[in-house]
C-alpha cells in the first residue's frame, strides 16, 4: 500500500480517513477537486455538469486507493490521510 503522507508542509490537496469498509476523500483544494472530477468519476456518471457540495466526501473502496493516491501524487498534488 503507498504511504498516502506526502512530505511537503503545504497542505494537503486531497484528505483521506479510513472509515473500515471504505475510505473517505476529501479535496481540500480546488485542485484536488478538479482532479477527483477529472479521474475518478467517469464521463458517463453526469457529475461534470453539476458538481454540488453535498457529494463530498467521496467513497472509495480499498481496492482502489493505492492507484488514486499514486496518480494524484503523480500528477503533482499533496496527499494526506
Amino acid at each position: 500500500m503507498a504511504d498516502i503522507v506526502s512530505a511537503n508542509d503545504d497542505g494537503p490537496d486531497l484528505q483521506f480517513s479510513n472509515q473500515g469498509v471504505a475510505v473517505m476523500c476529501w479535496p481540500e483544494t480546488d485542485a484536488g477537486r478538479d482532479w477527483i472530477m477529472e479521474n475518478v468519476f467517469s464521463q458517463d456518471d453526469g457529475v461534470e455538469e453539476a458538481t454540488p457540495d453535498c457529494m463530498w466526501p467521496v467513497l472509495i473502496e480499498h481496492r482502489y486507493l493505492e492507484d488514486i493516491v499514486l496518480g494524484a501524487r503523480a500528477d503533482g498534488l499533496v496527499c494526506h490521510g
